[in-house]
């Protein structure tokens, strides 16, 4: 599957979140799926970190990478990679 396949899957599946009512269910729902990914992205930025993935692209850190490919802060990218090396560690907190 590609990441454009998986990316208009999960947007097919946010839409269906119009069928819960009340809307508090949907925002539990979110939360929920929320949490999934974080942890998904958490954990990938670690598996980039570990291999070095990101000096493939010309980058000299996980967290450069993070920042220009992601467009995401400079505190954001500083946390995924904190976050990746915790569930290196503590495997059972992407439960969580």
């Amino acid at each position: 599957m590609s990441s454009g396949d998986l990316a208009q899957r999960l947007r097919d599946t946010a839409a269906l979140l119009d069928a819960f009512a009340p809307s508090t269910d949907a925002l539990r729902v979110l939360e929920e799926v929320r949490n999934a990914v974080d942890a998904a992205q958490a954990q990938l930025t670690a598996e980039m970190s570990e291999t070095l993935e990101y000096e493939v692209e010309g980058y000299s850190s996980v967290t450069a990478w993070l920042r220009d490919q992601l467009r995401v802060s400079s505190r954001r990218a500083s946390e995924l990679v904190r976050s990746g090396v915790t569930l290196k560690q503590i495997p059972e907190a992407a439960e969580l």
